[in-house]
C-alpha cells in the first residue's frame, strides 16, 4: 500500500526523529533524501510522503564511498611501490659502483672491484622484483576486496532506501492529472 499511497505522515515523523540522531555522514545523506521527499495525494485522493528523485541521485556513489574511502591515495600506493623499487635498486647500484676503482698505475687490474658489481647485479635487481610484484598484489586485493566490498554495501544501502521510500514519478503524476481531467 506504501508504494502506491505513499509514507503516512506518522512513519515519516518517525523516520525523521530516528534520522535527527543520525551523527556524521548518516545525518547528510539523510538530508540530501529528505531535500527530494515531497508529500503528495494522488487523484484518489491518497496521501503521503513520497521520493521525487531516485536514491542513486540523492546519494550518488562518490558522495557515499568516498567519504570512507580514499580512492586517489589507493590508486597511487602501486606507483609509490614501484618507485620506492626502482630508488632501491639504483642506491644498491649507486653503492656497488663506489667500490669500482681505476688504478692508472697498475695496466693488468687497471679496474678493481669490478666482480663485486657484477656478481651482485641480480640482486640489487630483487628490490625492484619485490616492489612489482607487492605493487600487483596490492592492486589485486584493493579491487577483489576494497572496491567489491564498498560497492556491494553501497547497493544495499540504495536498494534499502529504495524499500523504504516510494518514488513518485512524472509518469504517475502526468496519470493523475489524466484521472483528474476526465473525472470532470
Amino acid at each position: 500500500r506504501e508504494r502506491a499511497a505513499g509514507l503516512s505522515r506518522d512513519k515519516m515523523a518517525v523516520i525523521r526523529s530516528k534520522a535527527g540522531l543520525l551523527p556524521g555522514k548518516p545525518r547528510e545523506w539523510w538530508r540530501a533524501l529528505e531535500q527530494s521527499m515531497e508529500y503528495y495525494t494522488s487523484a484518489t485522493g491518497d496521501e503521503g510522503w513520497f521520493i521525487t528523485r531516485t536514491v542513486q541521485e540523492c546519494l550518488s556513489e562518490e558522495s557515499v564511498v568516498d567519504s570512507f574511502y580514499h580512492s586517489a591515495f589507493h590508486q597511487s600506493v602501486p606507483g609509490i611501490l614501484t618507485s620506492l623499487g626502482l630508488l632501491a635498486t639504483f642506491v644498491a647500484i649507486l653503492l656497488a659502483l663506489a667500490g669500482v676503482t681505476y688504478n692508472a698505475n697498475d695496466p693488468v687490474h687497471a679496474v678493481s672491484g669490478i666482480d663485486q658489481l657484477i656478481n651482485g647485479l641480480s640482486g640489487k635487481f630483487l628490490s625492484s622484483i619485490v616492489a612489482l610484484l607487492l605493487s600487483v598484489v596490492f592492486t589485486l586485493l584493493e579491487k577483489k576486496v576494497c572496491d567489491r566490498q564498498l560497492l556491494e554495501s553501497y547497493d544495499a544501502l540504495i536498494r534499502r532506501c529504495g524499500d523504504v521510500f516510494p518514488l513518485l514519478t512524472q509518469t504517475r503524476i502526468m496519470l493523475d492529472i489524466q484521472r483528474i481531467a476526465l473525472s470532470r
